[in-house]
């Protein structure tokens, strides 16, 4: 079971409208937060910008990553640290939610494991799926 007792920290992880005014919401609150997107989301256009600057604008630190990595992995090893992901680029493995002690969210606009991965909601569309799933 995932606890959020003692959040101190967001991580958000992949992209998008959602992925953005989540950012947003959480540092209006007070909580710290840190986007780690990838190339792919971060040209992705947020209310006439770019992701990335979308989240520099609001003040929001944020980094683009090709995958992550060791050294990633490791920074995220905060005590008080909660991970969100929002249709994140990368596979999500055992060493980076271990080193989040579990504290991990995925944010999925189907059902699972029915409609599996990025591509899972265009699935969902195609095959007439009109169910408001969000998992």
């Amino acid at each position: 079971m995932v606890s959020f007792a003692g959040t101190r920290r967001i991580l958000l992880l992949g992209g998008g409208a959602t992925c953005a005014h989540f950012a947003r919401m959480c540092d209006d609150m007070g909580a710290e937060v840190h986007v780690a997107t990838s190339p792919r989301h971060a040209s992705e256009s947020i209310e006439g910008s770019d992701f990335m600057g979308w989240l520099s604008a609001q003040g929001i630190s944020c980094s683009i990553h090709r995958k992550l990595d060791n050294d990633f992995i490791r920074e995220q090893g905060v005590p008080g640290t909660l991970a969100v992901s929002f249709g994140a680029a990368w596979v999500i493995k055992a060493d980076l939610i271990q080193a989040l002690q579990g504290r991990i969210v995925n944010v999925h606009a189907a059902p699972l494991p029915l409609y599996r991965r990025a591509e899972g909601f265009s699935w969902r569309i195609m095959n007439g799926d009109t169910g408001e799933h969000c998992v």
